[in-house]
């Protein structure tokens, strides 16, 4: 087999497959007892009782040659989608055991946990089926992958995992999510995104490399994202400040393959550290717990609060009226701490999203030296106009604006619509803090001169 460097001048897509086809000549014989299940010619079986440790990692090596040669030659395409996936199952292979991916062609994947190397040839085998010419998809078409089989053969998207858990698959990723969540897990087993608007500004700002700063990351959609963008030269902090979302979040980390590039904190991220919060959320829709919500009737423990049957006479009102979202609300205590101490070892930062719940403010003032060493700093962050009418918030939404202008910001707020998860959704300038204070619910952009003018924004 040739040297899998996809670099290498005038290797092609075409070439690539044809020297894959040529592996799966030499490695297609399985005995009919071998731990796993057939994977699509392209890469061909590989039994580990009898195949050469070194020729399955070649095949792996030469398969990451193919994936980034489709990126590079069909950039923007359902194709390039599919490859970038592909490049993600090996890259957790590698990491399992423990080798970089430039050196697995000479690697002895025996050393893999069987399940583990099962699992993985099986989806990049599922996924490389797709990559067969003719590629007959033009840039701009849907990228939206299909369904990557796991070791077991089921074909859906998401899988039940115990526990409670889904595991669901999105084209940079995995999300491991509750079966009762209602929000971001029904919405995301359902549609396989969540606000694709706000999908496509990360996906647009962000680049290899960089640094991304996920404050109120909830399962991980948008830390998985992130990490898939930024790749393994760049690194992202996930914060997540309700004990009962990070260790889903942990999960979906570990399962898109990104231990290694992200790092998370579970905190509340304000402008003072060091202070004992009480976080209300009701379990059904948790990504929206807030230290802000004072007056809300708690109901106990995360157990007492879920939509049980012996829990829905608490749920109604006049006429017997049943009424979901008046919510039972769960508690827990967390602690407070600045971005300024949270990224004190990052020189600078290129994105940072936040969706706290009305908190963004004082997260804004508690990262005033961030935002003055990242000079190319772009911030996505949820507007809540209710939250920055409270007594406590109306000084912090002032200070925050005055700090934005004073780096040079132009904020936007971003207008959901059909332009998918691809495309740079249409904003509507922000000129002032009084149109703030105005702007309805919804999520904002803000900008620095240039990097508003390459999205066309005045």
């Amino acid at each position: 087999m040739s040297d899998p460097n996809p670099k290498a001048a005038g290797v092609s897509t075409q070439a690539r497959l044809a020297e894959l086809r040529q592996a799966h000549a030499l490695y297609g014989a399985v005995s009919p007892d071998h731990l796993l299940e057939p994977v699509w010619a392209l890469l061909g079986p590989v039994a580990l009782t009898d195949d050469p440790p070194a020729s399955t990692g070649a095949l792996l090596a030469a398969a990451d040659a193919l994936a980034q040669a489709v990126i590079r030659d069909r950039p923007g395409t359902r194709s390039a989608a599919l490859a970038g996936e592909m490049r993600m199952h090996i890259d957790y292979l590698a990491q399992r055991v423990g080798v970089a991916r430039e050196g697995m062609h000479a690697h002895d994947l025996s050393l893999a946990e069987p399940l583990v190397l099962s699992d993985a040839l099986n989806n990049i085998g599922h996924l490389a089926a797709a990559l067969t010419p003719p590629l007959g998809d033009e840039p701009g078409a849907d990228r939206a992958a299909p369904a990557a089989p796991s070791a077991g053969g089921d074909a859906g998207r998401v899988q039940y995992i115990g526990r409670e858990r889904l595991m669901v698959r999105l084209p940079f990723g995995y999300l491991v999510v509750p079966a009762w969540n209602l929000d971001v897990g029904l919405g995301v087993a359902r549609d396989g995104v969540i606000e694709p608007w706000t999908t496509a500004v990360v996906r647009t700002l962000l680049r290899p490399g960089q640094t991304y700063v996920n404050v109120g990351a909830n399962f991980g959609y948008y830390t998985v994202l992130g990490a898939s963008l930024v790749g393994r030269t760049g690194r992202v902090v996930s914060v997540e400040a309700n004990p009962h979302l990070v260790s889903d979040l942990i999960r979906s980390i570990y399962a898109s393959g990104y231990p290694d590039i992200v790092r998370v904190h579970q905190c509340a991220v304000s402008d003072a550290g060091g202070l004992t919060v009480r976080l209300t959320f009701d379990p059904q829709f948790i990504g929206g717990g807030s230290v802000l919500r004072g007056d809300d009737r708690c109901e106990g423990t995360i157990e007492d609060c879920f939509w049980d049957g012996d829990k829905i006479a608490r749920m109604k009102r006049e006429h017997h009226e049943v009424v979901p979202w008046h919510g039972f609300y769960a508690e827990a205590e967390v602690v407070t701490e600045t971005l300024d101490v949270l990224l004190s070892d990052i020189e600078a930062v290129d994105v940072l999203q936040m969706d706290i719940e009305g908190c963004e403010p004082a997260a804004i003032i508690g990262a005033e030296q961030v935002l003055r060493r990242s000079p190319g700093l772009s911030i996505i962050m949820e507007w809540s106009p209710n939250f920055a009418a409270l007594p406590e918030n109306r000084e912090r939404v002032r200070r925050m604006w005055a700090l934005l202008g004073d780096e040079g910001f132009r904020v936007y707020a971003i207008v959901p619509g059909a332009k998918g998860s691809e495309t740079f959704p249409d904003c509507t300038p922000i000129p002032d803090l009084d149109a703030l204070l105005k702007a309805g619910h919804g999520d904002l952009v803000c900008l620095k001169p240039a990097a508003a003018a390459a999205q066309g924004l005045a």
